[in-house]
């Protein structure tokens, strides 16, 4: 498989998770029956447990993993940051359903500002780098190589963002079983 289809898998995979999380949500915050409620959170369970470790198998075997790892936990720990202030702000809003649109906002505020900012560097540096003469396109494509790895870890951060506060006792048993798969791979027991 490519990298463009992976690339592709992965921010479809965290739009189409993200969606089932946040229809978890609504249904669980807005007072669903347990017929609907249940379903919704099974499917919601078994697909964030798919996501994750489909997303830890791809930064265990990405070269760029410290730029993609390191770009979704900070987003992670921004999102958890900014959800807990939101929180501490308006008192809980845990019981009002009234609210739980700008709860969903503030916690998916952040990747979606860090991806901004993340782009206008990147074409800031792709026209800066017209100014500077690389040797061989290789060369231009590894000094550009950051900026794409951490648009995939922001985006890929997005499920797990809208969580909110949850969303960092999800982040550290990923993290957990990253190092593990990569313990894993890097040594493994039968050689």
């Amino acid at each position: 498989m490519s990298a463009t289809k992976i690339t592709f898998s992965i921010a479809l995979g965290s739009v189409f998770v993200t969606l089932i999380v946040i229809n978890f949500l609504a249904k669980f915050y807005g007072g669903a029956s347990s017929e609907t409620f249940l379903p919704s959170l099974y499917i919601a369970l078994c697909s964030v447990f798919v996501y994750v470790v489909f997303l830890s198998i791809y930064f265990v075997k990405n070269e760029g993993r410290n730029y993609t790892i390191s770009s979704f936990v900070v987003s992670v720990l921004l999102s958890v940051t900014a959800d807990l202030y939101y929180d501490s702000q308006i008192d809980s809003w845990l019981w009002n359903n009234y609210v739980l649109e700008d709860a969903l906002i503030s916690s998916i505020r952040p990747p979606i500002i860090l991806l901004v900012v993340n782009e206008f560097l990147h074409k800031l540096s792709l026209y800066l780098s017209r100014t500077i003469e690389y040797e061989s396109p290789e060369e231009l494509q590894q000094a550009l190589q950051p900026f794409s790895m951490r648009r995939i870890g922001l985006i890929a951060s997005l499920p797990i963002c809208v969580t909110g506060a949850i969303g960092l006792f999800i982040l550290i048993p990923i993290l957990f079983f990253i190092l593990f798969l990569y313990l894993a791979l890097r040594y493994p027991l039968l050689t």
